[in-house]
């Protein structure tokens, strides 16, 4: 299959990475030229479009929206997936586009598939959700100060909440649609970023009346974890260490650094997407995330769906 990918940062050299290793066709959409892959600059160099069958948007977040809407324009009907989040902001009209799926690939990682099987016809009472690690050792060969990511930059779309929304999609994925937010949370550490470093959440959701979530780039030591309670069982899932402990049992995962992308791109492509983000749940994650900062800003719990 012929796969094109817009945009060569980190992001975009996995998904070329482990869709050449699924044995497709790659080409690539950058200004770089130290690149193992047929390239041109800009979509607009690009001769024939339709020839793809699949495209992923990983270019920078605050163009994934112009990226998208020169594909619709151009009549693209091929499946698209975007890197999360979807955009860098709502957009002002309603917009649908049944082939486009988001990249949140934390939903193919085996201790969150076997979470969500356990939580299956169980009540939930309540879940607790951490993630934090140090932004200075994302990178430790480049200064986080000079990186080009969206990490640490609201010009770039960044910030915690938008960096970690793995967490607000994977907790809405094994939840249901939120129905509250208030949220705490800003640029709280010396770290010396644009963009905010930490956030606190509390939900209440269409399966559970308890949902917390904490994120941030402060923790020295590297933690990505969920605590659920059922009526019947209590549950900690370590996405650092992949395992799932169940009462005294503890469940180990073997998972390698591309797993979890390679799972989500083998589902889409086999039409199996039952379990891939979704265009409109992509939206509704970024709906969220706009209305914790307004939460935020104003001290109040926000309501979904009020005004």
């Amino acid at each position: 299959m012929k796969i094109l990918i817009i945009g060569y940062g980190s992001i975009g050299e996995r998904h070329a990475t482990v869709l050449h290793e699924l044995g497709h066709e790659i080409h690539v959409i950058s200004q770089r030229e130290d690149i193992p892959y047929p390239v041109c600059h800009s979509l607009n160099e690009l001769k024939n479009l339709h020839h793809f069958e699949y495209i992923v948007i990983s270019n920078a977040t605050p163009q994934h929206y112009t990226t998208f809407l020169h594909l619709q324009a151009e009549g693209y009907q091929g499946t698209i997936l975007i890197e999360k989040p979807i955009f860098a902001s709502l957009p002002t009209s309603t917009m649908s586009h049944a082939s486009s799926r988001v990249g949140y690939n934390l939903r193919f990682h085996p201790v969150i598939q076997e979470l969500k099987n356990r939580l299956y016809q169980n009540k939930i009472l309540c879940l607790h959700v951490y993630v934090g690690s140090y932004l200075p050792n994302w990178r430790p060969a480049r200064d986080y100060r000079l990186c080009e990511s969206s990490s640490a930059s609201s010009a770039e779309g960044g910030g915690v909440l938008y960096e970690l929304s793995h967490e607000l999609d994977y907790v809405l994925w094994l939840t249901g649609i939120w129905q509250t937010v208030s949220a705490l949370g800003g640029h709280i550490s010396p770290l010396e970023i644009q963009g905010t470093d930490a956030y606190a959440l509390m939900l209440q959701t269409e399966r559970c009346p308890l949902v917390t979530i904490q994120m941030n780039y402060l923790d020295h030591q590297t933690r990505r974890e969920i605590i659920c309670v059922t009526e019947n069982m209590s549950m900690k899932a370590d996405l650092v260490n992949n395992t799932l402990t169940i009462g005294q049992e503890v469940l180990s995962f073997p998972v390698q650094r591309n797993d979890t992308y390679r799972f989500m791109h083998q589902t889409i492509l086999e039409g199996q997407e039952s379990s891939v983000c979704s265009f409109q749940e992509g939206l509704a994650i970024l709906e969220l995330i706009e209305k914790a900062q307004l939460s935020m800003r104003e001290g109040k719990r926000i309501i979904n769906g009020v005004q």
